[in-house]
Protein backbone atom coordinates (compact mmCIF):
# COMPACT_ATOMS: atom_id res chain seq x y z
CA UNK A 1 0.00 0.00 0.00
CA UNK A 2 2.05 3.34 -1.17
CA UNK A 3 0.62 5.49 2.57
CA UNK A 4 1.91 8.49 0.58
CA UNK A 5 -0.69 11.00 -1.07
CA UNK A 6 -0.83 14.48 -1.79
CA UNK A 7 -3.55 16.78 -3.09
CA UNK A 8 -3.42 20.17 -4.66
CA UNK A 9 -5.56 23.13 -3.48
CA UNK A 10 -7.29 25.91 -5.97
CA UNK A 11 -5.48 28.77 -7.20
CA UNK A 12 -6.63 31.11 -4.74
CA UNK A 13 -5.41 28.95 -2.00
CA UNK A 14 -2.06 28.53 -3.08
CA UNK A 15 -1.19 31.89 -2.33
CA UNK A 16 -0.76 30.34 1.62
CA UNK A 17 -1.10 26.76 0.86
CA UNK A 18 1.10 24.72 -0.88
CA UNK A 19 -0.46 21.45 -0.70
CA UNK A 20 -2.38 18.98 1.16
CA UNK A 21 -0.25 15.46 2.06
CA UNK A 22 -1.54 12.45 3.69
CA UNK A 23 0.78 9.76 5.64
CA UNK A 24 -1.93 6.68 6.14
CA UNK A 25 -1.18 3.89 7.96
CA UNK A 26 -5.07 3.76 9.42
CA UNK A 27 -5.56 0.07 8.35
CA UNK A 28 -2.92 -1.76 9.64
CA UNK A 29 -1.71 -3.45 12.80
CA UNK A 30 1.77 -2.71 11.86
CA UNK A 31 4.12 0.55 12.83
CA UNK A 32 5.65 2.20 9.97
CA UNK A 33 9.63 3.00 11.08
CA UNK A 34 13.09 4.01 9.89
CA UNK A 35 11.37 6.82 7.97
CA UNK A 36 12.56 10.24 7.46
CA UNK A 37 11.58 13.86 6.41
CA UNK A 38 13.54 16.65 5.07
CA UNK A 39 13.16 20.06 5.46
CA UNK A 40 12.40 22.25 2.29
CA UNK A 41 11.70 25.81 4.02
CA UNK A 42 7.71 25.31 4.90
CA UNK A 43 5.72 24.60 7.86
CA UNK A 44 3.10 22.47 8.24
CA UNK A 45 0.21 21.72 10.55
CA UNK A 46 -0.49 18.26 11.00
CA UNK A 47 -3.87 16.49 12.21
CA UNK A 48 -3.18 13.20 13.71
CA UNK A 49 -6.01 10.58 13.73
CA UNK A 50 -5.33 6.87 15.73
CA UNK A 51 -2.62 5.68 18.39
CA UNK A 52 -0.39 8.59 17.08
CA UNK A 53 2.91 9.39 15.97
CA UNK A 54 6.75 9.74 17.16
CA UNK A 55 8.88 11.77 15.81
CA UNK A 56 12.77 12.54 16.79
CA UNK A 57 13.98 16.16 16.30
CA UNK A 58 17.59 16.40 16.65
CA UNK A 59 18.16 15.36 20.10
CA UNK A 60 14.67 15.67 21.17
CA UNK A 61 11.65 12.88 20.79
CA UNK A 62 7.81 13.53 20.54
CA UNK A 63 5.34 11.62 21.41
CA UNK A 64 1.93 12.96 19.73
CA UNK A 65 -1.64 11.47 20.60
CA UNK A 66 -4.00 12.60 18.30
CA UNK A 67 -4.70 16.17 17.65
CA UNK A 68 -3.85 18.99 15.95
CA UNK A 69 0.24 20.32 15.55
CA UNK A 70 2.17 23.28 14.37
CA UNK A 71 5.46 21.68 12.77
CA UNK A 72 8.24 24.92 12.41
CA UNK A 73 10.94 25.03 10.02
CA UNK A 74 13.12 21.82 10.58
CA UNK A 75 16.90 22.82 9.95
CA UNK A 76 18.02 18.81 10.04
CA UNK A 77 16.27 15.35 8.92
CA UNK A 78 13.42 14.02 11.48
CA UNK A 79 13.22 10.47 12.08
CA UNK A 80 9.28 9.65 12.32
CA UNK A 81 7.59 6.36 13.34
CA UNK A 82 3.75 5.87 12.51
CA UNK A 83 1.72 4.00 14.72
CA UNK A 84 -0.30 1.21 13.78
CA UNK A 85 -3.89 2.30 13.12
CA UNK A 86 -2.80 6.00 12.63
CA UNK A 87 -3.16 8.66 10.00
CA UNK A 88 -1.64 12.16 9.70
CA UNK A 89 -3.29 14.75 7.47
CA UNK A 90 -1.14 17.46 6.66
CA UNK A 91 -1.38 21.33 5.82
CA UNK A 92 1.91 22.29 4.37
CA UNK A 93 1.78 26.33 4.32
CA UNK A 94 3.91 28.87 2.40
CA UNK A 95 6.89 30.00 4.43
CA UNK A 96 4.88 32.94 5.02
CA UNK A 97 1.67 32.03 5.43
CA UNK A 98 1.42 31.69 9.54
CA UNK A 99 2.32 35.20 9.66
CA UNK A 100 0.61 36.81 7.24
CA UNK A 101 -2.72 35.15 7.95
CA UNK A 102 -2.55 35.22 11.70
CA UNK A 103 0.69 36.89 12.95
CA UNK A 104 2.27 34.14 14.30
CA UNK A 105 6.25 34.31 14.67
CA UNK A 106 8.01 31.15 12.93
CA UNK A 107 10.10 28.99 14.58
CA UNK A 108 12.31 25.89 13.84
CA UNK A 109 13.06 22.64 15.16
CA UNK A 110 9.59 22.22 17.44
CA UNK A 111 6.30 20.61 17.66
CA UNK A 112 4.00 22.69 18.73
CA UNK A 113 0.06 21.30 19.67
CA UNK A 114 -2.07 24.09 18.83
CA UNK A 115 -5.87 25.10 19.26
CA UNK A 116 -8.11 23.92 16.07
CA UNK A 117 -9.42 26.99 15.41
CA UNK A 118 -5.66 28.53 14.85
CA UNK A 119 -6.75 29.84 11.07
CA UNK A 120 -10.18 30.80 12.45
CA UNK A 121 -12.94 29.26 13.23
CA UNK A 122 -14.14 29.48 9.72
CA UNK A 123 -11.32 26.59 9.05
CA UNK A 124 -11.52 24.06 11.91
CA UNK A 125 -9.05 21.88 12.06
CA UNK A 126 -10.91 19.34 13.92
CA UNK A 127 -9.94 15.65 13.55
CA UNK A 128 -13.51 14.73 14.16
CA UNK A 129 -13.93 16.80 10.99
CA UNK A 130 -11.43 16.86 9.14
CA UNK A 131 -10.99 12.76 8.69
CA UNK A 132 -9.72 12.35 5.21
CA UNK A 133 -7.54 15.02 2.75
CA UNK A 134 -9.99 15.42 0.52
CA UNK A 135 -12.30 16.88 3.36
CA UNK A 136 -8.93 19.22 4.09
CA UNK A 137 -9.10 19.94 0.57
CA UNK A 138 -12.44 21.25 0.54
CA UNK A 139 -12.41 22.96 3.75
CA UNK A 140 -9.07 24.92 2.56
CA UNK A 141 -10.82 26.09 -0.82
CA UNK A 142 -13.93 27.41 0.93
CA UNK A 143 -11.80 29.24 3.83
CA UNK A 144 -9.64 30.89 1.16
CA UNK A 145 -12.59 31.65 -0.96
CA UNK A 146 -14.87 33.79 1.15
CA UNK A 147 -11.55 35.96 2.87
CA UNK A 148 -10.19 38.55 1.11
CA UNK A 149 -6.19 38.49 -0.23
CA UNK A 150 -4.25 41.75 -0.63
CA UNK A 151 -2.69 41.09 -3.93
CA UNK A 152 0.67 42.76 -3.11
CA UNK A 153 3.46 40.71 -1.89
CA UNK A 154 5.28 41.27 1.01
CA UNK A 155 8.77 41.43 0.99
CA UNK A 156 9.49 37.75 2.64
CA UNK A 157 7.15 36.31 -0.15
CA UNK A 158 9.06 38.03 -2.66
CA UNK A 159 12.17 36.47 -1.29
CA UNK A 160 10.99 32.98 -0.75
CA UNK A 161 9.44 32.87 -4.44
CA UNK A 162 13.04 34.25 -5.57
CA UNK A 163 14.88 31.78 -3.46
CA UNK A 164 12.56 28.83 -5.20
CA UNK A 165 12.91 29.66 -8.77
CA UNK A 166 16.45 29.73 -8.26
CA UNK A 167 16.40 26.21 -6.22
CA UNK A 168 18.46 27.80 -3.79
CA UNK A 169 21.42 28.43 -6.41
CA UNK A 170 21.61 32.33 -4.93
CA UNK A 171 23.60 34.59 -2.59
CA UNK A 172 22.04 36.83 0.34
CA UNK A 173 23.89 39.76 -0.72
CA UNK A 174 22.57 39.33 -4.27
CA UNK A 175 18.91 39.09 -3.20
CA UNK A 176 19.09 42.30 -0.93
CA UNK A 177 20.92 44.20 -4.04
CA UNK A 178 18.37 43.08 -6.01
CA UNK A 179 15.64 44.03 -4.40
CA UNK A 180 17.40 47.02 -2.83
CA UNK A 181 16.55 45.65 0.40
CA UNK A 182 18.29 46.79 3.44
CA UNK A 183 20.16 44.46 4.99
CA UNK A 184 19.59 44.82 8.87
CA UNK A 185 16.02 45.32 8.63
CA UNK A 186 15.03 42.51 6.02
CA UNK A 187 17.40 39.37 7.91
CA UNK A 188 15.48 40.14 10.98
CA UNK A 189 12.44 40.53 9.97
CA UNK A 190 12.72 37.63 7.39
CA UNK A 191 13.96 35.34 10.55
CA UNK A 192 10.50 36.52 12.88
CA UNK A 193 8.54 35.64 9.76
CA UNK A 194 10.15 32.39 8.62
CA UNK A 195 11.89 30.90 11.54
CA UNK A 196 14.75 30.88 9.48
CA UNK A 197 17.65 33.56 8.41
CA UNK A 198 17.42 33.99 4.75
CA UNK A 199 20.84 31.78 4.14
CA UNK A 200 19.25 28.67 6.29
CA UNK A 201 16.48 29.26 3.96
CA UNK A 202 18.80 29.00 0.53
CA UNK A 203 21.02 25.95 1.59
CA UNK A 204 17.99 24.14 2.44
CA UNK A 205 16.49 24.89 -0.84
CA UNK A 206 19.56 24.39 -2.63
CA UNK A 207 19.87 21.10 -0.77
CA UNK A 208 16.60 19.19 -1.54
CA UNK A 209 17.07 20.12 -5.05
CA UNK A 210 20.05 18.76 -4.53
CA UNK A 211 18.37 15.69 -3.07
CA UNK A 212 15.62 15.19 -5.66
CA UNK A 213 18.92 15.36 -8.57
CA UNK A 214 20.59 12.81 -5.90
CA UNK A 215 17.30 10.47 -6.00
CA UNK A 216 16.71 10.71 -9.56
CA UNK A 217 17.75 7.70 -11.09
CA UNK A 218 16.47 8.90 -14.35
CA UNK A 219 19.04 11.75 -14.87
CA UNK A 220 22.14 12.14 -15.94
CA UNK A 221 23.53 14.40 -13.55
CA UNK A 222 22.55 12.32 -10.25
CA UNK A 223 25.80 11.21 -9.20
CA UNK A 224 28.17 13.06 -7.10
CA UNK A 225 30.49 15.68 -8.88
CA UNK A 226 27.90 16.66 -11.27
CA UNK A 227 25.14 17.26 -8.71
CA UNK A 228 28.26 19.59 -7.42
CA UNK A 229 28.15 21.63 -10.07
CA UNK A 230 24.34 21.99 -10.88
CA UNK A 231 23.70 22.98 -7.92
CA UNK A 232 26.52 25.66 -7.66
CA UNK A 233 28.34 23.86 -4.67
CA UNK A 234 31.80 24.51 -4.73
CA UNK A 235 32.89 21.22 -5.03
CA UNK A 236 31.94 17.63 -3.99
CA UNK A 237 33.22 18.00 -1.04
CA UNK A 238 31.42 20.81 -0.62
CA UNK A 239 28.26 19.06 -1.05
CA UNK A 240 29.10 16.13 0.62
CA UNK A 241 29.25 18.27 4.22
CA UNK A 242 26.05 20.14 3.13
CA UNK A 243 24.65 16.31 3.12
CA UNK A 244 26.42 15.33 6.32
CA UNK A 245 25.15 18.51 7.93
CA UNK A 246 21.56 18.64 7.39
CA UNK A 247 20.59 14.68 6.47
CA UNK A 248 23.14 12.48 8.06
CA UNK A 249 24.65 10.45 5.30
CA UNK A 250 26.54 11.36 2.01
CA UNK A 251 24.89 11.68 -1.50
CA UNK A 252 26.20 7.94 -2.36
CA UNK A 253 24.63 6.69 1.08
CA UNK A 254 20.99 9.20 0.02
CA UNK A 255 18.28 5.61 0.39
CA UNK A 256 15.12 7.09 -0.94
CA UNK A 257 13.29 4.97 0.44
CA UNK A 258 13.48 5.74 3.99
CA UNK A 259 12.32 9.38 3.22
CA UNK A 260 8.90 10.14 3.25
CA UNK A 261 9.03 12.43 -0.26
CA UNK A 262 6.37 12.75 -3.11
CA UNK A 263 6.67 10.39 -5.38
CA UNK A 264 8.44 10.32 -8.46
CA UNK A 265 7.54 12.11 -11.45
CA UNK A 266 6.80 9.37 -14.19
Amino acid sequence: MTFYKQYGVNSKSQRYIKKVWCLDNYTSNTQISEKSVLPNGCQNIAIIHGIGVTVRIKDSDYHLSAGTYLCGQMTTKINVVIKERTKIILLQLQPWALSSLISYDGFSDKILPIEQNLLGDDLLLNQHIITCPEALVTAVNVYFQAIQIDDGETFVETICHYVFAAKGECKVAHILDRFNFSKRKVQTAFKKVIGLTIKQFIDIVRLRSAVNSVIDTHSKHGKGANVAVEHQYFDQSHLVKSFNKTIGTTPSKLNRDQLIMPPKKS
